[in-house]
C-alpha cells in the first residue's frame, strides 16, 4: 500500500512539473500589452496587424479647381479613397507648397512651431495626433526649408470627413528642390493617433 501512495505521489510530482514546464514555454517574459500598430518600439512602416489604418491614393499630374480658379499639372493625396484631393502640391519648383480645404478644426498639416503655415517634416515614428501642431489656414509652404529637407520625409496630417476628425501621414520625396508624393496612409478610427509610416 505504502509503494503505490509513494508512486502516485511521484506521479503526481511528475505530472505537476510537466504542466508548470509548459506554462513556462507558452507565458511570454514581457506581459506587456500595447495596441498594435502604435508601439514606439516597433517599425511603423512594417508593424502587422493594425486594421484600422489605410492606404489612400496619390494621384500625380492631375487638375483641380479651387474657389474658380484650376490648377493643373498638381499631385496630391487622396487619403480616403472617394476622387477628392485632401492636400495638394502645387506653385513651381522655386515656390512649392501644400494647399487645402481649410476650416476651423478641419484639413491641417503639422507645423513648424513659431512659424506660421511652414511644413514641418517628420521622421520616420513621428507621433501624428491630437497634441500636434496644426496651424495653418488652407496652405503651407515649404519657405525657406526647401534646400534643407531631406531626400524622405513625412507629412502629419489632420483629415476631417463627415464631422470626424482622422489623423494620417504622407511621405514626400524631395530631389534637387523638385518634391513629389510617396505613399500615404490615414487611421479610420476617429481621433485616434497614428505614427509616421504605420501602415
Amino acid at each position: 500500500m505504502k509503494i503505490i501512495s509513494r508512486l502516485l505521489v511521484a506521479a503526481m510530482l511528475v505530472f505537476a512539473m510537466a504542466a508548470c514546464g509548459d506554462k513556462e514555454d507558452d507565458t511570454p517574459t514581457n506581459t506587456t500589452t500595447t495596441n498594435p500598430g502604435t508601439n514606439p518600439g516597433t517599425n511603423p512602416g512594417t508593424d502587422p496587424g493594425n486594421s484600422s489604418i489605410k492606404m489612400g491614393s496619390i494621384i500625380s499630374n492631375g487638375s483641380i479647381t479651387i474657389a474658380g480658379y484650376t490648377f493643373t499639372n498638381v499631385s496630391g493625396v487622396d487619403f480616403d479613397n472617394d476622387g477628392v484631393l485632401e492636400f495638394r502640391i502645387a506653385g513651381d519648383d522655386q515656390y512649392p507648397y501644400i494647399d487645402y480645404n481649410w476650416t476651423e478644426g478641419g484639413n491641417n498639416i503639422v507645423n513648424i512651431e513659431d512659424q506660421w503655415d511652414v511644413i514641418l517634416p517628420l521622421g520616420n515614428g513621428a507621433s501624428i495626433g491630437e497634441s500636434s501642431r496644426f496651424e495653418g489656414q488652407g496652405d503651407a509652404s515649404f519657405g525657406y526649408i526647401l534646400d534643407t529637407l531631406p531626400q524622405s520625409f513625412y507629412i502629419g496630417c489632420r483629415i476631417k470627413k463627415d464631422s470626424t476628425v482622422h489623423y494620417g501621414w504622407v511621405n514626400v520625396h524631395s530631389s534637387s528642390g523638385q518634391l513629389s508624393w510617396g505613399e500615404c496612409a490615414y487611421n479610420t478610427t476617429p481621433n485616434a493617433e497614428i505614427r509616421a509610416g504605420q501602415k
